[in-house]
């Protein structure tokens, strides 16, 4: 076979769940206890400990990280997967109203990112930044700058870098190999787009076609635009791995008008002055879907 199945779970209710190389964790018994499975052995780890409340989990390489809220304390509990062990936790937020308080999390096998934001989704703070060991390294933008961050939407972190838009033509990368240098921006415009990462490059697909840029060195490289291929729009939808870049529209297309006959039956009321069928001739417009498809190969980059 060229797939089979390693896990199954039941619950009532979508709830918090991680992925990485090595394990997938989702919360489970009403929000109150991990459920961690070995993608490798297929067993699962049961000897997390219960929380009241789970607000979020991720997975940064073999660390396990749980965000609960206690006695007006949002927490980090951390543990190590592949030892089976508890770690510590770390503060992230205290003497809060928790109504008007949510947490974004991301993480990478390197790095672990939060900050907190409405129930708009809106950033309200800064970022924070720790290694997967605990370590705290900054928090971005600094205090002596202007917090300008516009939506979680515009964060990924890959491996040792983080990327975030601060404003609508803005661009910043961040790297913890030098957390004490100032970050990188580069000057594009950030709405309207989708952006996915292939190896060191950062693909930035607009409705006309995209942008990449090399984000280890921070630096345009070139652009590309979709010409006949791609005809723009909100229907895109991008996939991406670590050589290819896969580019979908579906749309609505009129094909050409076809003419058909229609008999009328004429009314019985009518029968002594008309005689006959009236024929009439009507047009008709067929509207189908058509779906284009278009592969960019990015296997001389690797």
């Amino acid at each position: 076979d060229q797939y089979h199945k390693i896990f199954e779970a039941n619950y009532e209710i979508f709830s918090p769940n991680a992925l990485s190389n090595e394990y997938f964790a989702y919360v489970h018994d009403n929000r109150s206890r991990v459920r961690v499975v070995n993608l490798s052995t297929y067993e699962e780890i049961n000897n997390i400990l219960p929380y009241r409340y789970i607000d979020l989990i991720s997975l940064s390489g073999a660390i396990l990280n749980i965000v609960r809220y206690k006695d007006s304390v949002h927490l980090i509990e951390r543990f190590d997967l592949r030892e089976e062990v508890y770690l510590d936790n770390l503060v992230l937020l205290k003497d809060e109203v928790k109504i008007y308080i949510r947490l974004k999390m991301v993480s990478s096998a390197q790095l672990l990112v939060y900050s907190l934001c409405n129930p708009c989704e809106e950033i309200t703070s800064p970022l924070s930044i720790w290694r997967s060991n605990g370590e705290f390294l900054a928090k971005l933008p600094r205090d002596e700058e202007p917090l300008y961050i516009e939506t979680f939407h515009r964060i990924l972190v890959e491996g040792e870098y983080i990327i975030f838009s601060t404003l609508p033509n803005y661009l910043t990368i961040w790297t913890s190999r030098s957390p004490t240098s100032p970050p990188k921006r580069l000057k594009i415009e950030m709405t309207e787009n989708m952006l996915t990462v292939l190896n060191s490059l950062l693909i930035l697909v607009y409705s006309k076609g995209f942008t990449v840029i090399d984000y280890q060195k921070a630096t345009f490289l070139y652009k590309v635009d979709f010409k006949d291929h791609i005809d723009g729009g909100n229907s895109l939808k991008v996939f991406a791995n670590q050589y290819y870049l896969v580019v979908t529209q579906q749309m609505e297309v009129e094909n050409e008008k076809q003419r058909e006959s229609k008999s009328k039956i004429r009314h019985t009321e009518e029968a002594a002055s008309t005689s006959g069928d009236c024929e009439a001739e009507c047009e008709k417009t067929r509207i189908e879907l058509k779906t284009t498809l278009v592969i960019y190969d990015f296997t001389s980059c690797a």
